[in-house]
């Protein structure tokens, strides 16, 4: 698997009610009303936020691409931010992780958590949702069929992919989660698509079943075949697997940034350092690199995401390695955290937190 999930899906309920809906020939809702209409959409709880309900996951994974195809699953015990159970497989790769309180288990066969499933995460925004993004710009509204079923549709302002999010003209409930980067003016070179549908509800919110992300390279399916508002879980399922290694953590650290997760002028000296002026003309997700942070901020491990150029990748390596990086801490203590550093050199890209 080749490439980093960008986008960030936002399941959630919307139940406001506006006069002007597109049902049996009536008028559509203004882009003012639909621009409440989804940011209600994309606020309201989803899975992995404070207060979510305890749930039971079970997703399949398909890979297809340059490397081949690849088969996996995932399954997600989620009870609480900061009490869950997630076991992830894929081709040879495995690892099991559980969080509990201030403690976060990890027992894997890699160095660093895989790239594949730092993709996953981020396509299923789990076990630890992002933020909502409200406010954003409508710039068309039109209705659309799926099967027999109409839809009310809202193409949304973003210079980095055409965003299209469409809901059910009466309930205004989330039915469809879309972007096509391939064409968008500030996208990256190549071709970028995602959809998130079939949509269910859980507790107070929406989530999709069936996800396909497809890049110039790969494609990645995800079907979830199991989701399920649970009661209680059974003894024994947030014990620590054997031979665990043990991490300090907490849900939500504070980040000692001030908004740069990286050291100033990282990105110029690396390419300046490395010579690699070429990677302009290269899609950002070629240059990621996973990184363990210490709890003093040095770099304690290091990865190349895809070693698509092992020349270059060991000169940006040796130059991340001596870098001191922003700390967290969760209360007083400074804690160990796992970050993707993006280079794309396009002024967009940057790094992503893992945990």
């Amino acid at each position: 698997m080749r490439r980093i999930l960008t986008a960030i899906i936002l399941p959630a309920l919307a139940t406001i009610t506006l006069a002007v809906v597109r049902v049996n020939g009536q008028s559509l809702p203004s882009k003012k009303e639909m621009t409440s209409i989804v940011d209600a959409a994309s606020a309201h709880l989803a899975l992995g936020r404070e207060g979510s309900p305890p749930i039971h996951l079970v997703a399949r994974i398909h890979s297809e691409g340059s490397a081949g195809k690849a088969d996996g699953t995932y399954e997600l015990l989620w009870a609480s931010r900061s009490r869950f159970r997630e076991i992830f497989q894929f081709g040879p790769i495995t690892q099991t992780d559980v969080a509990v309180d201030t403690k976060r288990y990890v027992l894997r066969d890699t160095r660093l958590t895989s790239p594949q499933q730092h993709e996953l995460s981020r396509v299923l925004n789990l076990p630890l949702a992002s933020p909502p993004i409200t406010g954003r710009k409508v710039t068309r509204v039109y209705e659309l069929t799926s099967g027999n079923s109409p839809m009310v549709c809202a193409d949304l302002e973003d210079v980095y992919q055409n965003r299209k999010i469409c809901v059910d003209p009466t309930t205004h409930e989330m039915v469809l989660d879309a972007f096509d980067a391939s064409g968008a003016e500030g996208s990256s070179k190549g071709s970028f698509t995602f959809e998130a549908s079939d949509f269910v509800t859980i507790g107070a919110a929406r989530f999709p079943l069936h996800i396909v992300r497809a890049g110039p390279h790969e494609t990645l399916e995800v079907r979830v075949d199991k989701l399920l508002q649970a009661s209680a879980f059974a003894d024994g399922v947030f014990t620590p697997p054997a031979g665990a290694a043990d991490h300090e953590w907490c849900a939500d650290p504070v980040r000692h940034d001030r908004g740069m997760a990286a050291p100033a002028g990282l990105y110029d000296q690396i390419r300046s350092r490395a010579h690699i002026e070429h990677l302009y003309s290269r899609t950002p997700e070629d240059w990621a690199y996973l990184l363990a942070i210490s709890p003093n901020g040095e770099v304690r491990r290091y990865q190349p995401m895809y070693g698509d150029d092992p020349e270059i990748d060991s000169k940006v390596g040796q130059y991340i390695e001596e870098q001191r990086f922003p700390i967290r801490t969760c209360g007083s203590t400074p804690i160990e955290y796992e970050m993707v550093l993006e280079l794309g050199f396009n002024g967009r890209r940057g790094p992503a937190y893992l945990f």
